[in-house]
């Protein structure tokens, strides 16, 4: 009704800005979602070795070597200054539980162990005031109890087993798949 609420050009309509990504947990184009190079990667926070991902521009690029990409996750939060909601911190903490086997895959850190403490506080799995021998008591009981429900093993096809938690990748023309069981 008579008011000017800004003007469209034909050119943005037919090249609408694309959305921008952080890959979490991956490096490769392989493993990514589907319609991806309808994006453009801003960021990559991973622990995997690398692989080469295409960007028109230099992006923030964080891969190191621990054994789960939640630490990762929660120790950028942590740096911010952030504390995670009880839920998030759960969640995070379930995630270096089941990537490091409750502390036993060879690929674990201090770090992950330091940042699975801090997150375990914040999700209150234990009272305030619990030593930290006392919190890693209560996160081995939460990452027993998750590989248990997580793994049904007995009741599920095998396929289904190996394909739930899969990389692929290329190595000098060889394709392959590593799964962790």
């Amino acid at each position: 009704h008579g008011v000017y609420a800004g003007l469209c050009k034909k050119s943005k309509l037919l090249s609408p800005p694309k959305s921008h990504v952080i890959l979490v947990d991956h490096n490769e184009l392989g493993q990514a979602v589907i319609g991806l190079e309808e994006a453009e990667v801003v960021e990559v926070l991973d622990h995997h070795r690398l692989s080469t991902i295409p960007t028109a521009t230099p992006i923030r690029f964080r891969v190191e070597p621990v054994g789960s990409c939640s630490t990762l996750v929660a120790e950028r939060g942590v740096e911010s200054g952030k504390t995670f909601p009880v839920a998030i911190a759960g969640l995070l903490l379930c995630g270096i539980l089941s990537d490091t086997l409750i502390f036993r895959s060879p690929t674990v850190t201090d770090r992950d162990r330091k940042v699975a403490l801090t997150l375990a506080r914040m999700a209150k799995l234990t009272r305030d005031q619990a030593t930290d021998d006392e919190v890693m008591t209560a996160i081995t009981e939460l990452g027993n109890q998750l590989l248990a429900a997580g793994a049904g093993l007995g009741s599920r096809p095998a396929t289904e087993i190996i394909n739930a938690d899969i990389k692929f990748y290329e190595e000098h023309g060889v394709s392959m798949g590593i799964a962790q069981v």
